[in-house]
């Protein structure tokens, strides 16, 4: 990101997303397949900082592995937290 002189603007970047609906194993496996995909391009471009990720994400509780992988990703700094934290 481009760093200004005075110091006084923030950058924020938005990711949005709409997840795979459903609750068979194939559409779990989708979302867990779809957070693997967001994470893996926000590592690779190295986004810190200010990244906020709007999303329909479906997930039915804080336990499956698209959660997990948003959550606990194994890079900690690209990790997102729940704003609200009452996951499940």
């Amino acid at each position: 990101m481009p760093r200004l002189a005075q110091g006084d603007t923030t950058f924020i970047i938005a990711l949005v997303a709409h997840f795979k609906a459903g609750s068979s194993e194939g559409d779990l496996s989708s979302r867990a397949n779809e957070a693997a995909a967001v994470m893996a391009y926000i590592d690779s471009r190295n986004m810190r900082g200010n990244v906020m990720f709007l999303a329909d994400f479906n997930m039915k509780n804080a336990f499956e592995q698209a959660f997990q992988t948003l959550t606990q990703y194994h890079t900690a700094v690209y990790r997102f937290l729940d704003p609200i934290e009452v996951s499940g």
